[in-house]
C-alpha cells in the first residue's frame, strides 16, 4: 500500500513531525518512528481477529522504535504501484 508523505513544498505542511534534521523543518518520508506517511506498507489482511498482521520479514520488524508496517520508506509521493498475488 503506497502512502504519500502528506506534505506541501519544503516539507513544512500540516502533519509533519517536529524538526528531526537541522537542514529540513520536518518531513515524513524518512521518519519511520512517528509517521506512517511517505512509504510503502506491507501488511497481512488475512487474520482471524479482523485486524491486520505484520509479515515477520518486513525490514523494520526487529526495531522497536520504528513502525513494523514499513516495507520501503523515504518516498515522496509513490504512485503506479502494482502487486502480483501468487
Amino acid at each position: 500500500m503506497p502512502v504519500g508523505d502528506g506534505g506541501g513544498a519544503n516539507d513544512r505542511a500540516r502533519g509533519h513531525p517536529d524538526d528531526w534534521y537541522q537542514e529540513n523543518a520536518g518531513g515524513n518520508g524518512q521518519d519511520t518512528s512517528e509517521s506512517l506517511l511517505g512509504g510503502l506498507h506491507r501488511i497481512d489482511v488475512d487474520t482471524d481477529d479482523g485486524g491486520y498482521g505484520i509479515p515477520p520479514d518486513n525490514p523494520l520488524v526487529e526495531f522497536e522504535e520504528h513502525h513494523d508496517e514499513y516495507y520501503a520508506w523515504g518516498l515522496r509521493n509513490p504512485w503506479r504501484v502494482s502487486f502480483t498475488w501468487t
